[in-house]
């Protein structure tokens, strides 16, 4: 973002960064984010007591790198209740609600309900052409203005858009149908990440089926991730949405979501989330997986297919249920069935210093070449 926003003239690439990439630095203010809250395990650095432990150490260099100001961002509450009283962050926060000032959150981000909902809902099926407004743009949104400007956002889609939604309520996804099916028949590409129905809980797990057999029935493409929490929104490639709030089952409850227009930091959100996985990486004018000749090495029943993960490319079985992968170096040359557009031979994947790409298979007399990322 910082990139995005031209601003590494004002603030150093070092600025911005994780514990352990920011030993030795100083800074007049530091802001540490904890992260934690409920929903998982608290990690290792901020929750280990051993003797061994490297997680007073960081934590640590985390409150030292301030000249004259830190600021401790945590849920409070429950981290005080899942920490050990021995664990050096537990006394860490002690310490800061013993001689610094306390702020609660509330004081800082307003919280508000749903209730025009509805309203955006019947304007959104209502203007399908027209004059399309370029919604404003800003940091942050609660659910009070987040529909309203999302909603738009999904009006001026014109190729694709991409929901990460955990969950799935019939009476919220519901809703969000028929805004799919009139961008389906514009020729938007949909597709939505959620859990499999047995991966949902409460009444989410009841409806979670009929849901996802709707939105399939339209046209839009379903991924069912496991374990997945984020709540993300990605419109053309170009605009990302990300936060707490559960687009496709949201309740009236506090949460913020954050509208970012930045080129580079939308390509990050698309490669960490690993985003192309469920339909293969895409190759020019198609988004067919890019499926190579070598059998998955624990069920043995089909061709691997290449995946982009944070560290490149790596092999995966298509089947969701098997655990079969494998990681792809610099040596290997992995043949593919994507045919080359100049001589039709087939393929073969490298990784190379820029990373993924397919090259020819005739090469030095072909040297065409696919990126993959």
């Amino acid at each position: 973002m910082v990139e995005d926003m031209n601003l590494e003239s004002q603030i150093s690439p070092d600025s911005v960064s994780t514990v352990h990439k920011f030993q030795g630095g100083e800074r007049d203010v530091i802001i540490f984010d904890t992260v934690e809250g409920p929903g998982e395990k608290i990690a290792p650095m901020l929750g280990e007591t051993m003797k061994d432990s490297d997680a007073p150490l960081l934590l640590n260099v985390a409150m030292t790198r301030a000249r004259c100001k830190v600021l401790l961002i945590a849920n409070l509450g429950y981290l005080k209740r899942e920490l050990y009283p021995n664990s050096a962050l537990y006394k860490i926060l002690g310490a800061f609600e013993k001689g610094g000032q306390r702020i609660d959150c509330t004081d800082l981000v307003d919280s508000y309900f749903t209730r025009d909902f509805e309203r955006w809902v019947a304007k959104f099926i209502d203007i399908v052409q027209g004059q399309v407004d370029e919604p404003p743009d800003s940091s942050l949104f609660t659910e009070r203005n987040f529909y309203p400007v999302f909603l738009e956002d999904l009006r001026n889609a014109k190729e694709e858009v991409l929901i990460l939604s955990p969950f799935a309520s019939s009476n919220r996804s519901g809703q969000f149908i028929e805004f799919f099916r009139v961008l389906v028949q514009k020729g938007v590409k949909i597709r939505v990440y959620t859990r499999p129905p047995k991966g949902q809980v409460g009444d989410f797990a009841l409806n979670a089926a009929e849901v996802i057999e709707q939105m399939r029935a339209i046209g839009v493409e379903v991924v069912e991730r496991w374990k997945m929490h984020q709540k993300v929104a990605i419109i053309d490639r170009k605009v990302a949405w990300e936060g707490s709030l559960n687009i496709l089952s949201h309740r009236d409850s506090g949460e913020q979501m954050r509208r970012l227009t930045f080129a580079k930091t939308v390509n990050e959100l698309l490669r960490i989330l690993e985003l192309d996985e469920s339909s293969g990486l895409e190759t020019k004018g198609t988004r067919e997986p890019v499926r190579t000749v070598e059998q998955c090495p624990v069920c043995n029943k089909h061709e691997m297919v290449v995946r982009l993960g944070r560290y490149g490319a790596f092999l995966s079985c298509p089947d969701r249920q098997c655990p079969g992968k494998r990681n792809v170096t610099k040596w290997d040359r992995i043949a593919t069935h994507v045919l080359c557009p100049d001589t039709g031979d087939p393929m073969v994947l490298h990784q190379g210093r820029r990373g993924p790409f397919l090259g020819c298979s005739r090469y030095p007399d072909c040297k065409k070449t696919i990126s993959l990322r």
